[in-house]
C-alpha cells in the first residue's frame, strides 16, 4: 500500500512538472517546482477526505487547454459544467460515437508539445542528453509512465556516477611572457617549466575516482620524467584545485599516500587555488602538518616560483643552477624581464592535442620550402635576439658580448642551450615575428 502511493505520488508529481515546464518554456513564464509540489499535496490532502482519486496535472487535458488558448483557472471550472452537462442529458447520444473519435482529440492536442526540435539541438550540443531523451520518450511510450521514467531516471544516475569516476585531469603550461597557465590543448604555444609538472583536477574527489586520479598522476609523471617530453625529470608537482569543491576520507587517505610515496622518489607536492573547505578538510585530518603549509599556494604561477626557489635553496651544483637558470628569469617576479633568447622552452602543440618533445619539426612534411613559415632554431643563452627598442636592433657587438658572457656561464650546464620554436611569417624586412 505504501508503495503504491509514493509510485502514485513520484509518478504524478514528475508529470505534473513535466507539462508544466514544457507549457512554461513554449509561453516564456517561470515554473516553481516547489510551488507545484505544495499546490498537489494540499490538492490530494484534501481529496483524501472524500475518497477522490489521486490529483495531479493531467497532460492531456493540459495540452488541450493550450490548444484551444486557455489562460485561466475558469476553464477548468467550465470543463467540469460540460462534462457534467454532458453525463446527464448526453450520454445517450454519444454512447455510438466511435472511441477513436476521442483518441483523435487528445492525440492531436497532444502533438504539440513534442518537442523533437529540443531532440535535434541536444543531438548538436551532447549526445548523451540526446539518447536520454529518446530513452525516456520510448520508454513512457511503451513501458508506461511509471517504468519509462524509472528506466530514464537510472541511465541518468549511471552516466552522472560515470562522469564523476573519471573526471578530467589536464597538463597546464604557461603562456610566453605571462603568469597564466592554460590547458596545453587549448593553447598552441606555450612553455614548460624543467622540473615542474603542472595538472589540474576537474572535478572532486571522493572515494568513487581517488584511484583513477592517483594513476593518472603517477602515468604523467612517469611520461615526464622519461625524457621525451621535457629536458630534466619531474621533481615537482602541481596540482590546480580550483574545481574541486569537496573532498572525502578516502580522497584523504589517497593524498597521503602519493605525497609518502611521491617524497620518497624525490618529488614533492604543492597545491594551489584551494577552497576554504577543502582547505579546512586537508587541516582537521593533519595533511597539512605532513604537507607542511608552505605548499599550499594562492596561485598556479606562485606554486611554480616557491618550487623553483626550493629546488634552488635545496639542490647544490653548478648544474642544477645552469637548468634553471632559463626558468628563473622568466618565472621569479623579483628577477628582471629576461630577453627571448633566455625564456624557457615554448613547444607548439600538435593538432591532435599530444605534447611534442623541444626541438622536433612542427609537422612530418617540414621541409626547406616551409622554413619561411615555420623555424626551429637552437640558441644559447643570451646569444642572438637582443629587445628591440625604438624599432631598431641593438649594436651587434653587444649581443656578441652578452652572448659571449652568456653562454660560458650557462650554456655548458644547459647543454647548448634553449630550443625555441616559433610560428612566424617573414616580414617586409625580412625578419622574423611572432
Amino acid at each position: 500500500m505504501i508503495g503504491t502511493a509514493i509510485s502514485a505520488s513520484v509518478i504524478g508529481y514528475m508529470e505534473s512538472i513535466a507539462i508544466a515546464k514544457s507549457l512554461a518554456a513554449k509561453h516564456k513564464y517561470e515554473v516553481v517546482p516547489g510551488q507545484e509540489l505544495f499546490a498537489l499535496g494540499v490538492a490530494n490532502i484534501l481529496g483524501s477526505f472524500t475518497s477522490a482519486y489521486p490529483i495531479t496535472g493531467s497532460f492531456s487535458r493540459s495540452a488541450v487547454n493550450n490548444t484551444v488558448g486557455a489562460k485561466t483557472n475558469l476553464s477548468g471550472l467550465v470543463t467540469g459544467l460540460m462534462v457534467m452537462f454532458i453525463l446527464l442529458v448526453l450520454t445517450a447520444p454519444f454512447q455510438y460515437l466511435p472511441k477513436f473519435c476521442l483518441a483523435a482529440i487528445v492525440i492531436s492536442s497532444v502533438t504539440n508539445l513534442v518537442d523533437y526540435k529540443e531532440c535535434i539541438h541536444l543531438w548538436k550540443v551532447k549526445k548523451p542528453d540526446c539518447f536520454l531523451w529518446i530513452l525516456a520518450f520510448l520508454g513512457v511510450l511503451f513501458r508506461g509512465v511509471q517504468n519509462g521514467l524509472l528506466i530514464s531516471i537510472g541511465t541518468s544516475l549511471i552516466i552522472v556516477i560515470y562522469e564523476s569516476v573519471r573526471p578530467q585531469i589536464s597538463v597546464l603550461w604557461r603562456l610566453p611572457e605571462t603568469p597564466i597557465y592554460r590547458n596545453i590543448k587549448q593553447e598552441s604555444l606555450g612553455q614548460f617549466i624543467p622540473g615542474v609538472l603542472i595538472v589540474r583536477l576537474g572535478a572532486s574527489m571522493y572515494f568513487a575516482n581517488v584511484a583513477y586520479i592517483r594513476d593518472h598522476i603517477w602515468k604523467m609523471v612517469s611520461e615526464f620524467s622519461s625524457g621525451a617530453l621535457l629536458d630534466t625529470p619531474v621533481e615537482y608537482v602541481v596540482i590546480e584545485m580550483t574545481p574541486v569543491i569537496s573532498i572525502d576520507s578516502t580522497a584523504l587517505h589517497m593524498l597521503v599516500d602519493m605525497h609518502r610515496d611521491l617524497k620518497d622518489r624525490g618529488i614533492r607536492i604543492c597545491f594551489s587555488t584551494v577552497g576554504n573547505r577543502v582547505e579546512a578538510t586537508l587541516d582537521r585530518s593533519g595533511f597539512l602538518e605532513k604537507l607542511g603549509r608552505q605548499w599550499l599556494r594562492p596561485s598556479v604561477h606562485d606554486a611554480v616560483q616557491h618550487c623553483i626557489r626550493h629546488k634552488l635553496n635545496h639542490k647544490n651544483g653548478e648544474a642544477t643552477k645552469g637548468v634553471l637558470d632559463t626558468a628563473l628569469s622568466v618565472t621569479l617576479e623579483e628577477e628582471d624581464e629576461a630577453p627571448p633568447s633566455e625564456q624557457p622552452t615554448p613547444m607548439r602543440s600538435p593538432s591532435d592535442g599530444s605534447q611534442r618533445p623541444s626541438g622536433a619539426p612542427c609537422c612530418p612534411s617540414h621541409d626547406a620550402s616551409r622554413d619561411a613559415h615555420h623555424t626551429v632554431r637552437i640558441i644559447a643563452p643570451g646569444e642572438g635576439d637582443a629587445p628591440k627598442q625604438n624599432g631598431s636592433k641593438q649594436n651587434e657587438s653587444n649581443g656578441g658580448s652578452n652572448g659571449g658572457s652568456n653562454g660560458g656561464s650557462n650554456g655548458g650546464a644547459n647543454g647548448g642551450g634553449v630550443h625555441e620554436h616559433r610560428d612566424s611569417k617573414v616580414s617586409d624586412r625580412g625578419e622574423l615575428g611572432i
